[in-house]
């Protein structure tokens, strides 16, 4: 079997996980996306003593360090590409609900008799 090197560094890292548990999954959920963001083992390192630098007291996980990742080594996002309704990302959506707010002044199924300063219908108490 080929030696996964992503794999490897976090079980220097985090120890080791028995196959088939919930730790398992996260871990391998974790080793999916740093190999993603084109994680190796050193910038995993670099990471994850960056995570211990910037987050004092927190205790680092393999799932805390994956999700933390781009920040830590300054790596760029992969594009999104989950897609919601219709067909749109999530930066999409966003983009959306952003014009509607600023040419309505509402959100997406918000009503417009609603009062977004206090988030009650007016009239209502």
């Amino acid at each position: 079997m080929p030696q996964d090197l992503v794999w490897d560094q976090m079980e220097i890292l985090f120890g080791r996980v028995v196959t088939g548990t919930n730790a398992h999954k996260k871990r391998n959920r974790a080793v999916k996306d740093l190999k993603l963001l084109g994680a190796g083992e050193d910038t995993i390192r670099y990471a994850y003593e960056q995570y211990l630098a910037r987050f004092s007291g927190a205790i680092c996980t393999d799932i805390a360090l994956a999700t933390h990742y781009p920040l830590l080594v300054d790596a760029e996002l992969p594009p999104p590409t989950r897609r919601y309704g219709r067909g749109v990302t999530a930066q999409e959506l966003g983009d959306q609900v952003r014009r509607e707010v600023m040419t309505n002044g509402t959100h997406p199924g918000q009503s417009t008799h609603d009062d977004p300063a206090r988030g009650l219908p007016r009239g209502g108490g």
